[in-house]
Protein backbone atom coordinates (compact mmCIF):
# COMPACT_ATOMS: atom_id res chain seq x y z
CA UNK A 1 0.00 0.00 0.00
CA UNK A 2 2.55 2.28 0.90
CA UNK A 3 4.39 1.42 -2.29
CA UNK A 4 1.24 2.20 -4.78
CA UNK A 5 0.67 5.74 -2.64
CA UNK A 6 4.29 6.68 -3.41
CA UNK A 7 3.81 5.77 -6.82
CA UNK A 8 0.87 8.31 -6.86
CA UNK A 9 2.46 10.81 -5.87
CA UNK A 10 5.09 10.92 -7.99
CA UNK A 11 3.05 10.18 -10.83
CA UNK A 12 0.45 13.65 -9.14
CA UNK A 13 4.13 15.48 -9.74
CA UNK A 14 4.83 14.18 -13.07
CA UNK A 15 1.72 15.22 -14.28
CA UNK A 16 2.28 18.81 -12.81
CA UNK A 17 5.35 18.73 -14.59
CA UNK A 18 4.53 18.10 -17.73
CA UNK A 19 1.70 20.15 -17.43
CA UNK A 20 3.79 23.04 -16.52
CA UNK A 21 5.98 22.27 -19.45
CA UNK A 22 3.10 22.39 -22.20
CA UNK A 23 1.68 25.54 -20.38
CA UNK A 24 5.16 27.13 -20.96
CA UNK A 25 5.33 25.86 -24.76
CA UNK A 26 1.92 27.37 -25.39
CA UNK A 27 2.60 30.70 -23.61
CA UNK A 28 5.51 30.90 -25.83
CA UNK A 29 3.77 30.56 -29.26
CA UNK A 30 0.86 32.21 -28.61
CA UNK A 31 1.06 34.14 -31.16
CA UNK A 32 1.01 31.47 -33.37
CA UNK A 33 -2.51 29.96 -32.32
CA UNK A 34 -3.71 33.23 -32.24
CA UNK A 35 -2.69 33.56 -36.05
CA UNK A 36 -3.93 29.70 -36.77
CA UNK A 37 -7.06 30.94 -35.24
CA UNK A 38 -7.34 34.07 -37.76
CA UNK A 39 -6.56 31.93 -40.26
CA UNK A 40 -9.85 29.62 -39.68
CA UNK A 41 -8.41 26.82 -38.03
CA UNK A 42 -10.87 25.89 -35.34
CA UNK A 43 -10.64 25.36 -31.75
CA UNK A 44 -11.14 21.85 -32.28
CA UNK A 45 -8.05 21.32 -34.32
CA UNK A 46 -6.05 23.51 -32.55
CA UNK A 47 -6.77 21.53 -29.51
CA UNK A 48 -6.50 18.08 -31.66
CA UNK A 49 -2.84 19.89 -32.82
CA UNK A 50 -1.39 20.27 -29.35
CA UNK A 51 -2.83 16.81 -28.22
CA UNK A 52 -0.94 15.64 -30.88
CA UNK A 53 2.31 17.33 -30.26
CA UNK A 54 1.64 16.05 -26.48
CA UNK A 55 1.64 12.14 -28.14
CA UNK A 56 4.97 12.60 -29.76
CA UNK A 57 6.45 14.33 -26.56
CA UNK A 58 4.65 11.39 -25.38
CA UNK A 59 6.15 8.63 -27.21
CA UNK A 60 9.31 9.87 -27.12
CA UNK A 61 9.71 10.65 -23.49
CA UNK A 62 7.84 6.86 -22.62
CA UNK A 63 10.74 5.43 -24.54
CA UNK A 64 13.73 6.95 -23.38
CA UNK A 65 12.06 6.13 -20.09
CA UNK A 66 11.90 2.38 -20.90
CA UNK A 67 15.61 2.43 -22.25
CA UNK A 68 16.91 4.49 -19.25
CA UNK A 69 14.86 2.13 -16.91
CA UNK A 70 15.12 -1.14 -17.83
CA UNK A 71 18.45 -1.90 -17.32
CA UNK A 72 17.88 -0.74 -13.88
CA UNK A 73 14.75 -2.66 -13.65
CA UNK A 74 16.70 -5.79 -14.22
CA UNK A 75 19.60 -5.52 -12.51
CA UNK A 76 16.98 -4.82 -9.18
CA UNK A 77 15.24 -8.35 -10.08
CA UNK A 78 18.41 -10.43 -10.84
CA UNK A 79 20.80 -9.20 -8.40
CA UNK A 80 18.60 -7.27 -5.91
CA UNK A 81 19.44 -5.09 -3.38
CA UNK A 82 21.42 -6.46 -0.29
CA UNK A 83 21.29 -4.93 2.77
CA UNK A 84 22.80 -7.81 4.83
CA UNK A 85 25.94 -4.97 5.88
CA UNK A 86 23.69 -3.10 7.67
CA UNK A 87 20.91 -5.39 9.01
CA UNK A 88 22.50 -8.25 9.86
CA UNK A 89 19.82 -10.56 11.23
CA UNK A 90 17.28 -9.61 11.67
CA UNK A 91 13.73 -11.02 12.89
CA UNK A 92 10.56 -9.39 13.65
CA UNK A 93 8.19 -11.32 15.54
CA UNK A 94 9.97 -14.65 15.06
CA UNK A 95 10.34 -14.11 11.42
CA UNK A 96 13.53 -13.91 10.06
CA UNK A 97 13.51 -11.19 7.42
CA UNK A 98 15.67 -11.42 4.14
CA UNK A 99 18.16 -8.88 3.99
CA UNK A 100 17.61 -8.90 0.13
CA UNK A 101 15.34 -7.15 -1.40
CA UNK A 102 14.55 -8.23 -4.91
CA UNK A 103 12.38 -6.03 -7.58
CA UNK A 104 9.94 -7.64 -10.50
CA UNK A 105 11.35 -8.05 -14.30
CA UNK A 106 9.19 -9.34 -16.98
CA UNK A 107 7.63 -8.19 -20.42
CA UNK A 108 4.22 -6.84 -18.62
CA UNK A 109 6.43 -3.78 -17.68
CA UNK A 110 6.93 -2.30 -21.07
CA UNK A 111 3.36 -2.03 -21.76
CA UNK A 112 3.01 -0.73 -18.03
CA UNK A 113 5.94 1.72 -18.31
CA UNK A 114 4.55 2.92 -22.12
CA UNK A 115 0.45 3.07 -20.56
CA UNK A 116 1.66 5.28 -17.96
CA UNK A 117 3.96 7.63 -19.29
CA UNK A 118 1.48 8.13 -21.88
CA UNK A 119 -1.41 7.96 -20.09
CA UNK A 120 0.33 11.17 -17.74
CA UNK A 121 1.21 13.31 -20.52
CA UNK A 122 -2.06 13.04 -22.07
CA UNK A 123 -3.96 14.11 -19.30
CA UNK A 124 -0.93 16.59 -18.16
CA UNK A 125 -2.00 18.26 -21.85
CA UNK A 126 -5.69 18.70 -21.41
CA UNK A 127 -6.01 22.09 -20.14
CA UNK A 128 -3.09 23.56 -22.11
CA UNK A 129 -5.03 22.60 -25.33
CA UNK A 130 -8.44 24.02 -23.70
CA UNK A 131 -6.31 27.04 -23.39
CA UNK A 132 -4.70 27.12 -26.70
CA UNK A 133 -8.53 26.63 -28.08
CA UNK A 134 -9.79 29.77 -26.40
CA UNK A 135 -7.38 32.01 -27.42
CA UNK A 136 -8.95 35.62 -28.65
CA UNK A 137 -6.95 36.76 -32.12
CA UNK A 138 -7.94 40.06 -31.77
CA UNK A 139 -6.44 40.36 -28.87
CA UNK A 140 -3.62 38.61 -29.63
CA UNK A 141 -2.52 40.20 -32.60
CA UNK A 142 -3.10 43.85 -31.68
CA UNK A 143 0.50 45.70 -31.84
CA UNK A 144 1.94 46.44 -28.30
Amino acid sequence: ALIRLLSFIMMVVVVLGVASGQLTSFLERRHEFAVLNALGMKSRQIIGLVMLEALMVGVGGAIAAIAMGCPVAYLLATKGVDFSSMMGDINIGNVLVDPHIYGVFGPWLFAYAFAVSMSATIVSSIYPAWFAARVDPAAELRPV
